[in-house]
């Protein structure tokens, strides 16, 4: 029977016990451990499930102690003898469908990141990486069955020669990457300290711990991040263009607001004024009042100006009491 799940010719206990098709991810299955009679969960338990999880002190030095090791989690299987004899019994329950049971889930996908609102708007944006986690199962092996609680999810940045570390999503709005653009390496972890803000790549508290995460083909780490100032979708409230033109001392300008595109969203327009100026100087103002800008829809709002002054003449708008724009106005022969 052990041979047939495992797809073996084989008959031999200690050429089963060691064949490459063992499904590691199971709970129950062959493991080192020095012990004749059948295996228990607390055997399993006492050797972490007979995989081996590369640990370092700081999230730089894991990637190097990864590298060191050729492998980021392992699967350590009996050898023999005495200190580690075969045991047929320990295909007991075995799983051979079980799945990793924590991962990146990214396949090798370049991710795009659109940070155009955090860098542009000083607005918020999240990134989050949440990816494969699997819990409660008798027959898989766990998360917490490969880490130590409590433990948190972190992932490090590498943008050229700068890394920072944090656990929980990144927020591209904060002034240590706000401005990065371009190929950016992710690498995902795990680790016993909880990290809100970035921090770079070599510090860590005192007592911190941090352990690498199991890949294969279909959870790949570390990735690569495209980032961008692009703005994603409903990042924006509004896209906003104006026009102004003057002719024989009348200005007429149009002001649109507009939420059909990708990246806009729409929102309440708070208290629109359309303001005239001759270089720093105010000229004349226009209110417009309020509107609900719903999403696909746009606003337009139009008026004149009269005025004498030929110097540099701009039109300013503003709502919600910022301005979110100006135009020059051109002059008509």
């Amino acid at each position: 029977m052990v041979g047939t799940a495992l797809g073996s010719g084989s008959r031999k206990v200690g050429a089963l016990c060691v064949h490459s098709s063992v499904n590691k991810w199971s709970k129950w299955k062959p493991i080192k451990l020095a012990k004749v009679e059948p295996i228990t969960l607390s055997d399993l338990q006492s050797v972490n499930f007979g995989i081996d999880v590369v640990s370092a002190t700081t999230v730089s030095t894991l990637v190097s102690a990864i590298a060191s090791a050729g492998y980021d989690v392992r699967y350590t299987k009996p050898t023999g003898g005495a200190t580690s004899p075969y045991r047929i019994g320990d295909f007991r329950t075995y799983e051979k469908d079980a799945v990793i049971p924590c991962g990146t889930s990214n396949a090798g996908t370049v991710i795009k990141i659109e940070k155009g609102s955090a860098r542009y708007d000083n607005k918020s944006y999240l990134t989050f990486y949440d990816g494969i986690e699997v819990t409660d199962s008798d027959i898989n092996v766990e998360m917490e069955d490969l880490y130590p609680l409590p433990i948190y999810r972190g992932i490090m940045l590498t943008n050229g020669a700068t890394s920072y570390w944090r656990t929980g999503p990144i927020e591209w709005n904060d002034p240590l990457i706000k401005y990065w653009t371009g190929t950016t390496q992710a690498f995902q972890f795990y680790t016993n300290k909880q990290q809100l803000t970035l921090r770079g790549a070599t510090s860590a508290d005192v007592d911190a711990m941090f352990y690498a995460m199991p890949t294969d083909s279909n959870n790949q780490n570390p990735y690569t991040l495209n980032v961008t100032d692009d703005y994603g979708a409903g990042t924006k409230r509004y896209d906003l263009s104006i026009t102004a033109v003057k002719n024989q001392g009348i200005i007429s300008y149009t002001v649109r607001f507009d939420a059909r595109s990708y990246e806009a969203g729409g929102d309440y327009l708070s208290n629109v004024y359309v303001y005239l100026y001759v270089g720093s100087t105010q000229l004349a103002v226009k209110s417009h009042g309020s509107h609900n800008l719903l999403d696909d829809t746009y606003k337009d709002y139009t008026g004149t100006f009269q005025t004498l002054e030929t110097g540099n003449l701009t039109v300013r708008v503003f709502e919600n009491s910022a301005e979110q724009g100006w135009a020059n106005v051109i002059t008509q022969a």
